[in-house]
């Protein structure tokens, strides 16, 4: 395994292949054989050989980043096969670790093992659901898949969106560096937006408006990228147009 640190480091960087033996002598590295899927790790000594394909675990210390909620994501709805928690604008889906500030190690609580059939952006906030066994899993993701469930958000946009208008965007989306934008190569997605009323932001001189978003697909940051194209971002989303002055 001392080689195997070489290796993993590039067999240049000293230290880094240092912090391997260290991990190796600490006893945070352990081995499964390749193709033994039921076996357990084992921990591994220096100068001991790995074999390709085999599994490699290391233990690590992980600091989850804070997040500020004003209160625990409730649970809304529980049957044998699936959880509904309301998720909190803050908070992420999933964190480092055991993810304790994260809506999955929420979710986890309430039943372990607990994993999200769909993903809600972490500034969003909204419904979550949670399969609890694999059956469940494949039963709820094959709806999604088939968009045979309505998903409606409701966002503060910037903009005066005209009284009744009611438009779908659509187009293809790549997301790249932690942004949607158009591309040929993209994927396919679209989404209707529709006026629900006129608001007053704390500058009335800057018009604001409350829309209903229904998507069709489910790309990473759809309704935030089509909502730019539209002309009417979310008021508080200062990474596809808006001035960050107010929660959506």
């Amino acid at each position: 395994m001392a080689e195997a640190a070489a290796h993993l480091t590039g067999g240049a960087d000293a230290e880094a292949a240092e912090g391997w033996r260290a991990a190796i002598a600490g006893g945070r590295v352990s081995r499964r054989p390749t193709r033994e899927y039921a076996a357990p790790y084992a921990l591994v000594a220096v100068g001991s050989l790995a074999r390709k394909g085999d599994e490699i675990r290391v233990l690590q210390h992980v600091h989850e980043p804070p997040i500020s909620i004003t209160a625990p994501p409730a649970l809304l709805y529980e049957d044998r096969d699936m959880l509904v928690l309301s998720k909190p604008a803050g908070m992420p889906m999933s964190g480092p670790g055991a993810g304790q500030n994260s809506l999955t190690g929420f979710a986890c609580l309430y039943h372990a093992g607990a994993s999200p059939v769909h993903r809600l952006d972490a500034c969003v906030s909204g419904l979550v659901i949670f399969a609890k066994n694999a059956r469940s899993r494949r039963a709820l993701t094959d709806e999604f898949t088939a968009r045979r469930v309505d998903k409606r958000y409701v966002a503060r946009v910037a903009g005066c969106v005209p009284e009744g208008a009611d438009v779908v965007a659509e187009g293809h989306l790549d997301f790249r560096e932690r942004r949607a934008f158009e591309a040929p190569t993209g994927k396919f997605a679209e989404t209707r937006v529709r006026q629900l009323r006129r608001l007053c932001g704390r500058d009335p001189s800057v018009p604001q408006s409350l829309v209903e978003c229904r998507p069709r697909t489910g790309r990473r940051h759809q309704i935030r990228a089509h909502l730019l194209r539209l002309g009417w971002p979310i008021a508080n989303d200062r990474g596809y147009g808006g001035a960050g002055e107010e929660a959506a």
